[in-house]
């Protein structure tokens, strides 16, 4: 029953069911680890990385879904005098253009 015993395969440790046992029940298991929240796009952002992006990503994402919305709204109303309004809008831009 040796805690310290492990199999190393490539790089990969295994351990046993006393060893893990044993490390469960420790006291360095309990606290929480010191430097996993600067694992740089794994865990959390740094604040650089917040203080880069801003609220510009979350801004610019608003008006999109802004944008999408009002165009859907668009398309559920007909409006049957928009083709005339197309045709007329067509017909000027052509007598400007000569």
């Amino acid at each position: 029953m040796s805690t310290v015993e492990s199999v190393q395969q490539g790089a990969r440790l295994v351990y046993d069911r006393d060893t893990l046992n044993a490390i469960s029940t420790s006291v360095l298991s309990k606290g929480s680890p010191d430097f996993v929240n600067l694992v740089p796009g794994v865990t959390k952002m740094t604040a650089q990385e917040r203080a880069a992006l801003g609220l510009s990503g979350a801004s610019s994402y608003r008006k999109i879904v802004e944008r999408k919305k009002e165009q859907q709204e668009k398309n559920k109303t007909f409006n049957p005098f928009a083709l005339l309004n197309e045709d007329e809008e067509e017909e000027e831009e052509e007598e400007d253009e000569e």
